[in-house]
């Protein structure tokens, strides 16, 4: 990020990623709200392919800005990404339609915890004897 110029620039260098975090989470809330009036009018899965399909062209756009193309196995990447996601966004909406936004919008924090985990078991994190101790204190 260049900061020439701008004195609020300069100023909000340092915090423009704790900012977008906040805006992200409150993406996610406006979501969980606006989605628990929305499962009124249409079953939950049906929500989700609406909302699955609505970032195709976003991912598109952003698979052409790659500089790297995908080869060999690579190339059947979205199959798997497109099941856990297309799986995970019915079982939220589901959640959602059972016990409203408020619930499922308080699971949404420990969703780190779980990639972590995750990550940890695939093999794809390294955890040190302090990361091991921060995850557990952040399920405690």
């Amino acid at each position: 990020m260049t900061t020439s110029g701008s004195p609020l620039l300069k100023n909000l260098q340092g915090t423009s990623p704790y900012l977008a975090m906040a805006l992200v989470q409150m993406l996610f809330v406006i979501m969980h709200v606006t989605s628990h009036t929305a499962l009124d009018a249409m079953p939950p899965v049906m929500f989700a392919a609406v909302r699955g399909l609505s970032s195709v062209p976003f991912t598109f756009m952003m698979s052409f800005r790659s500089k790297k193309p995908l080869t060999g196995l690579h190339q059947l990447w979205p199959l798997p990404l497109g099941a856990c996601l297309a799986t995970a966004y019915v079982l939220v909406f589901v959640c959602n339609q059972l016990a409203g936004p408020t619930l499922v919008g308080v699971m949404q924090p420990t969703m780190p915890v779980y990639v972590a985990l995750f990550g940890g078991l695939l093999g794809l994190e390294r955890f040190s004897l302090l990361k091991c101790a921060g995850v557990v204190i952040s399920v405690v």
